[in-house]
């Protein structure tokens, strides 16, 4: 019998190892399962903050095209004005030039005025002493340059 035991004893042996490393493999596994599950949570929370990050940056290039659709409307609009300005700054120049030629037409103008009463001046002189009292007295009460000149 003893050698049925001892038998017995190292198929006990084998039998409680491969127990033993089942039972220590289903630990490891149960531990390999829950880091399993956590780095499956782990890469579910990375993914859901990708997303939300990816969301951002979905609103943040929104506003970014519409900032960069505003700023060019503003520059066209700054472009307009400045052809607007051009455009006025030529009128003024062409204004500026058309006052000066007045000035200078009316300065022409009042040379000549002083000038013809110049030679009124003299010529009232001449009429009144060369001439009948009655025309000096009508030409001095002339109210304006035709009567004057009639």
């Amino acid at each position: 019998m003893i050698p049925k035991i001892k038998v017995f004893q190292s198929f006990f042996s084998v039998l409680c190892a491969v127990m033993f490393y089942f039972f220590f493999l289903g630990f490891s596994g149960a531990e390999e399962r829950s880091s399993i599950e956590i780095n499956r949570s782990q890469v579910q929370e990375i993914e859901k903050h990708l997303l939300e990050q990816q969301e951002e940056l979905l609103s943040v290039d929104t506003m970014e095209k519409g900032i960069l659709g505003e700023i060019e409307r503003l520059e066209k609009d700054m472009a307009t004005n400045r052809e607007s300005l051009r455009e006025l700054s030529s009128k003024i120049k062409k204004i500026s030039g058309e006052i000066q030629g007045g000035q200078r037409r009316i300065q022409q103008l009042n040379k000549s005025s002083i000038a013809v009463k110049e030679c009124l001046k003299k010529r009232l002189v001449a009429f009144y002493k060369f001439g009948r009292p009655g025309y000096v007295r009508l030409l001095a009460t002339s109210a304006t340059l035709q009567e004057f000149q009639r």
